[in-house]
């Protein structure tokens, strides 16, 4: 007889510490069980996270303590993450939140592992639009804020694709080859620069992470341009800090993916 493919494993909280938030613990009993509410669950939030290293990438929001700010779901994302039933939920939510299926493979083949983070609302969290960027921009990394708000209006109205024309730089590439490339700027490589379209563009899609998929109407898009839910920027915050934050384990095996992404 054939043998049956195993199911694949369920997520598990990843920590043993009491869940105090009474949302957060609400939320993580459904996602665990699989099961849905018979109303949203108010006020939690939420952020996939991946790594190799506990104290390095596990620790914080972001997965690098370096990173000054760190994308995460609402209330109204975070929900949606309860509707997808059955045995690849893992999986779908990966899909769910703009991961392809050959960026997960690449990923677990070099060792990483997928965390889900549940916490409270943040206080200075901002929706993902343009016109909240400039200000957010301001708290987080004061010392740039000026060389990126001197290009606000072409930022605001040129699409990326525009942009890579009248700068004649492919920022995704750059991106890809991070420092490798003399184009790639890190914060301390921002400083110490002119400051121009490019460069800060640069800096917008390295630093901060306003990639391809970065539309700046607040919504995020997964790899294939559909419209996802309303994303958040918020600083990178030490989950220590997050007061009745949750993390689920997201166990995924390469078995897994042909079917669902």
């Amino acid at each position: 007889a054939a043998l049956m493919a195993e199911p694949p494993m369920a997520p598990v909280l990843a920590h043993m510490h009491p869940v105090t938030d009474k949302n957060v613990r609400n939320f993580v009993d459904h996602f665990i069980n699989g099961t849905t509410p018979s109303s949203s669950i108010p006020r939690v939030c939420s952020r996939v996270v991946h790594g190799k290293h506990e104290k390095e990438n596990f620790a914080q929001l972001a997965s690098h303590a370096w990173k000054r700010a760190a994308w995460i779901m609402g209330p109204e994302s975070t929900n949606s993450l309860l509707e997808g039933e059955g045995p690849n939920s893992c999986v779908k939510l990966l899909k769910a939140v703009g991961h392809d299926k050959d960026w997960v493979l690449s990923k677990l083949r070099d060792g990483y592992e997928f965390r889900l983070v549940v916490f409270p609302e943040i206080d200075d969290c901002v929706l993902a639009s343009w016109e909240n960027i400039f200000p957010f921009l301001q708290k987080i990394v004061p010392s740039v804020s000026e060389k990126v708000l001197a290009h606000k209006d072409t930022l605001m109205t040129k699409s990326l694709e525009e942009l890579m024309e009248m700068t004649g730089c492919d920022f995704s590439e750059v991106e890809r080859m991070k420092e490798a490339s003399p184009d790639y700027m890190t914060l301390e490589r921002f400083e110490a620069a002119e400051g121009t379209l490019k460069e800060t563009r640069n800096f917008l899609y390295d630093f901060v992470g306003l990639s391809c998929f970065f539309s700046g109407d607040g919504y995020s898009y997964n790899g294939h341009g559909e419209r996802q839910g309303t994303e958040y920027l918020a600083p990178n915050t030490r989950l220590e800090d997050l007061n009745g934050h949750a993390v689920i384990s997201l166990p995924v095996n390469e078995d897994d993916l042909p079917a669902v992404l």
